[in-house]
């Protein structure tokens, strides 16, 4: 699981209502990413909150001030001079929309089958006066049905994703799937403008924009960063065994020895995947190939001092193999790791760590609790805590890694919409797409709807209502009656205050052990060009890496004696060829961005 730096963006937005809608190519963005299977959630006791949704209700009129009437405060330094929208943009039946995006068949669990159904979108209609017909299609197969819906050039209007199905943003644009919001933005997106272009959102802004200049889709924007995903450790048996938190791959091996010693589990460091996690291998200062970004162009890549470089060449990346293959053979880490990601549901993983199997995982905050509120019924003294990432003294240059991204929102991010090409009224696309930036649009993408989604604390301030907070998973319910899937500015504070203390101190503990001193910029993209002769060249080669590493930590392939064919095949397979190619973005990216 990638460490993404936002709570709305890799906890929203990939679960979120257009969650699919920020889909990949054959993989994903990171930040956002989409949720690996090791984040879902565990299956419901009861259906009974399903069953007890409150009827929709309008939204209220006792909302704070909105931005239907007075458009936001224009940032120094820019001035929005195209046309203002006024809210609804017509009278009832007069405009309609159509859009393809995915929908979460999650949302079944809590009584919700459709967008149709659901009564925050409901309400944007009302707001709005725009109808959305929707065509939803399965999370698992909405890749192959993008392409056939494409092929057919039977676009909708509004396509969730489309960024990322494609994998190209000038691609998706110079073969006519989408168009250029570039101009349309300027035109008709005056509350999406002029949050883009306030001064503290300069990265989103640089990140909006793909290398040739295009506005491919629109994605949210965060108001601030923290991670919320990272290592978790059986804290009471930490205690029972009077050992200390580790910090280095040592220190962790020292750990889940001991662990497997006492509690005799199978699967003591409980891993997913035959590629592992970036956050597992940073510490040995190279960056790994996270599942959640298989075949996402920047796999591996990285950068120190302006020279890219790529983790399968580094030496620190065969020192890492060598440990994963000794925890392997030492039966440390789980023996299905290779399999795992794709049979293994949540519910196998949790099934793992509250039986007791497990002492190590990678797994969102939020579930800290989950696990101990289930666990403690049978056994009273279960205990988890967040640690930080391990790290290698001889390495990397101290407990910091530095290949976590520490923004989202890129061209690709999960949640992005896009104006297809077959779309005859862009005008009124752009403006109801700008209707989530205004203040009460906000509210309606964050909270959702006053009575159901949310209620008015006694600060003034929305908060979660009960009826959300005492659905079986936060998380699903807040995706089901709130908008947390169409772009907007997000609300990052606005689930802190359901953490517990342990929850929000394993935050803290993650985000003190990573920067992004070795990341590539998130709004790096390969031109038209340039990603046709990279596509040509690296899918392959992560095909035959999977496997290769796969083999390398089971020892089916020997490091000492394998490693060199593996460096000579990467080689004649064209890895330079594909360093070069972002090296040569790269430089371009920074001259474009000089002074």
């Amino acid at each position: 699981m990638k460490k993404t730096l936002s709570l709305l963006l890799t906890a929203l937005l990939v679960f979120g209502l257009l969650a699919g809608c920020g889909g990949t190519p054959a993989s994903a963005p990171a930040s956002s990413a989409e949720a690996p299977a090791s984040e879902a959630a565990p299956e419901p006791e009861t259906a009974e909150t399903a069953e007890t949704a409150p009827e929709p209700e309008a939204v209220s009129a006792e909302e704070p001030a909105s931005t239907l009437e007075e458009p936001p405060a224009e940032p120094e330094g820019y001035e929005y001079t195209g046309e203002w929208a006024e809210y609804p943009l017509a009278e009832p039946g007069e405009l309609s929309l159509t859009m393809w995006c995915e929908f979460p068949g999650f949302l079944n669990m809590v009584g919700l089958d459709s967008y149709n159904n659901m009564s925050v979108w409901k309400a944007a209609e009302e707001a709005t006066g725009v109808h959305v017909d929707f065509t939803e299609v399965s999370m698992m197969n909405a890749s192959e049905q993008f392409s056939l819906m494409c092929a057919a050039n039977d676009m909708k209007d509004i396509l969730g994703g489309a960024t990322g199905y494609y994998g190209s943003t000038a691609g998706a644009i110079e073969e006519e799937i989408i168009i250029d919001l570039a101009e349309p933005a300027e035109q008709y997106m005056g509350n999406y403008m002029t949050i883009l272009n306030d001064p503290k959102y300069a990265t989103y802004k640089d990140q909006a924009y793909n290398s040739e200049g295009q506005l491919a889709s629109i994605n949210s924007i965060s108001d601030d960063f923290k991670p919320t995903s990272g290592a978790q450790i059986r804290k009471d048996w930490l205690e029972a065994l009077d050992l200390d938190v580790p910090e280095t791959y040592d220190d962790w091996e020292e750990v889940l020895k001991a662990f497997h010693d006492a509690y005799g589990c199978g699967n003591t460091l409980l891993l997913n995947g035959v590629t592992q996690f970036d956050n597992l291998i940073s510490g040995y200062g190279t960056k790994g190939a996270s599942e959640a970004s298989m075949g996402g162009n920047s796999v591996n890549m990285y950068q120190v001092d302006g020279v890219v470089r790529n983790g399968y060449l580094d030496d620190s990346y065969r020192a890492y193999l060598t440990m994963m293959n000794r925890w392997y053979k030492e039966g440390l880490m789980s023996p299905d790791f290779i399999t795992a990601s794709s049979d293994g549901a949540q519910n196998n993983m949790d099934g793992t760590i509250l039986s007791g199997d497990a002492g190590i995982w990678f797994s969102q905050g939020n579930f800290i609790t989950q696990y101990e509120q289930q666990a403690q019924v049978t056994n009273p003294e279960f205990a988890i805590m967040g640690i930080a990432d391990p790290w290698s003294p001889e390495w990397n240059d101290g407990p910091v890694t530095h290949f976590t991204q520490m923004s989202g929102g890129s061209q690709g991010g999960a949640g992005g919409l896009s104006v297809s090409t077959n779309c005859e009224d862009v005008k009124t696309a752009c403006q109801w797409m700008d209707y989530f930036w205004t203040e009460e649009g906000q509210l309606l993408c964050n909270y959702g709807i006053e009575g159901e989604g949310f209620e008015y604390g006694p600060d003034g301030k929305p908060q979660f209502s009960e009826f959300v907070l005492s659905g079986f998973n936060l998380q699903f319910m807040m995706v089901g009656y709130t908008l947390s899937g169409a772009p907007s500015l997000q609300d990052f504070d606005k689930m802190f205050f359901t953490y517990s203390d342990n929850v929000l101190e394993a935050f803290d503990t993650w985000a003190a052990c990573v920067d992004d001193k070795y990341t590539l910029p998130a709004s790096l993209s390969l031109n038209t060009d340039q990603s046709e002769r990279y596509s040509l060249v690296f899918g392959d080669i992560t095909t035959m890496a999977q496997e290769r590493i796969g083999r390398f930590i089971t020892g089916e392939l020997d490091i000492e004696t394998d490693w060199d064919q593996f460096q000579a095949d990467l080689q004649q397979m064209g890895i330079q060829e594909c360093i070069d190619i972002y090296q040569e973005a790269y430089d371009e990216y920074l001259e474009r961005h000089a002074g």
